[in-house]
This record gives structure tokens, sequence and C-alpha cells, in this order.
């Protein structure tokens, strides 16, 4: 074993939705006992390759579904997805993501029709 050294910065807080004020948030009203308590806590590896599969997968999939039943892409994006799964070993996911997502460049390159819209999204966010 690899010796590792992490640090965690984590927060409870309540699921506030229509962000209304609680007698939790205020110091004067607030109880002293605890509310929340870290119950279990997961190290994983982050696998780039694995993480970027499930990218594909999804805009595939939201694309296709947004196809017509008759059109002829929608199958042709099928027909690449059952082939990235079958690229894909349970037993060895990070190591097959790359075969699996080659067998899905031909229809995350192929354009829109000819006469299809051509928009670029930008944005600016703040969390």
């Amino acid at each position: 074993g690899e010796q590792v050294e992490w640090y965690v910065e984590a927060a409870s807080n309540p699921v506030l939705v229509d962000h209304a004020a609680t007698y939790e948030g205020d110091r004067q009203t607030s109880g002293d006992q605890p509310l929340y308590r870290l119950a279990r806590m997961d190290l994983a590896v982050f696998e780039t390759e694995v993480w970027e599969l499930v990218q594909d997968l999804e805009v595939l999939h939201d694309l296709m579904t947004q196809l017509g039943e008759a059109d002829a892409r929608r199958y042709e994006i099928l027909r690449a997805v059952d082939a990235a799964l079958d690229a894909v070993d349970l037993g060895d996911v990070p190591g097959t993501a790359a075969a699996a997502r080659a067998r899905l460049t031909g229809v995350l390159a192929a354009p829109a029709r000819a006469s299809a819209h051509r928009i670029s999204a930008v944005g600016h966010a703040h969390i």
C-alpha cells in the first residue's frame, strides 16, 4: 500500500428548496446538538476515459430520443451504442472504455443535415 494524505471539506446543510429561513439558521435560536452526522465516505479513483464514455453515451441517448422513429440516423446511433457496449468488459471497464468510445466516433462526428440550424451556446454561471 501506497500512503495517501487527503483532506476533506464537508458541510451539512438542510435542504432549502423554498429558501425560507429556519430557526436552525440563527445562532440565537438554533439548538446545540448536531443535526447531521457523516455515516460513510468512500474514496474512489476517477477514471477519465470511463467518464468520457458516459458523457458520449448520454449525448447520443439524448440525440437519439429527439430523432423521429423513422429517422435512419436514430438507428445508426442505436447500432453504434450497441457496438460500444459490446466492447465494454464489465470486469475491466477502465481498460475497455477507450475501445468502446472508438466505436462511437463515427456517429459523434456526423454532422446534422444541411438544413439543420447551427447554434453556438455561450453562457456564464455562478455557483
